[in-house]
């Protein structure tokens, strides 16, 4: 049975919390006094309590744990009793036997997805959408192109009648700079460039690039290449079509 003790104006007030047994040490007023017996102490029961646990000796309460007050841990405690691996608003989220989660989007300033062997995205009838900045439109001249122009994805130019215009990639470490700093070694994105002019098209890169292919001389038409990081402030450019 615990042992209970508080500081009272007229001494030391210890008892067990069954009151079986309440004595109060000499205080002020002279001479201990003694309850024993069912009968409790009137001035022990009344007698506040402070910290963690406040009310008196008989309808005690716990307001605080750790710092953080009682029903702000039961509202946690809720809550992750709630989660779920189902996508249900407002819920914490918990994998399933087979470690699935279902949500409806996850968004980040840059949400990297990883697989340690590969990485499938499986589509419904509705495919696949995604947020296509404004395409990079270059006039009739040679252009140096940005690492922010490149992410547009789509490239167009229109050079003149019997001309080549000339579009220099950026240098190793301008691309490097200009993407997430989770890029790394592998890290690849496409791009299209468009020659919608009457002239031929060819590209060139900043130091630091290699160009992979065919990649001088391209009439109007199409044209897919993908950059691929190979190094520190080092890419490759492989045109695909």
């Amino acid at each position: 049975m615990p042992i209970m003790t508080a500081s009272t104006a007229h001494g030391v007030l210890v008892g067990q919390a069954s009151s079986a047994v309440v004595s109060l040490a000499p205080g002020s007023l002279g001479n201990p006094l003694v309850s024993q017996g069912s009968a409790v102490d009137p001035v022990f029961t009344t007698l506040a309590l402070t910290g963690d646990v406040t009310g008196n000796h008989t309808t005690s309460v716990v307001s605080v744990v750790g710092g953080s007050s009682a029903a702000s841990v039961n509202a946690a405690a809720v809550a992750v009793a709630a989660a779920t691996n189902a996508n249900t608003n407002s819920t914490l989220m918990k994998r399933d036997g087979g470690g699935n989660v279902s949500a409806t989007s996850l968004s980040n300033t840059d949400l990297q997805l990883l697989g340690s062997n590969s990485l499938s995205l499986n589509f419904g009838a509705g495919g696949m959408l995604f947020s296509q900045p404004t395409p990079t439109a270059f006039s009739n001249a040679n252009q140096t192109v940005t690492i922010a122009q490149l992410l547009t994805g789509i490239l167009t130019i229109a050079p003149g009648l019997l001309g080549t215009d000339t579009l220099t990639l950026p240098t190793g470490a301008q691309v490097t700079a200009g993407l997430p700093s989770t890029a790394g070694v592998g890290t690849a994105f496409d791009y299209y460039v468009i020659n919608t002019g009457s002239g031929n098209v060819s590209l060139a890169t900043g130091t630091g690039g290699t160009l992979v292919g065919t990649v001088t001389g391209l009439a109007g038409g199409s044209y897919h290449f993908r950059l691929v990081l190979t190094g520190s402030n080092a890419y490759s450019v492989y045109r695909l079509a």
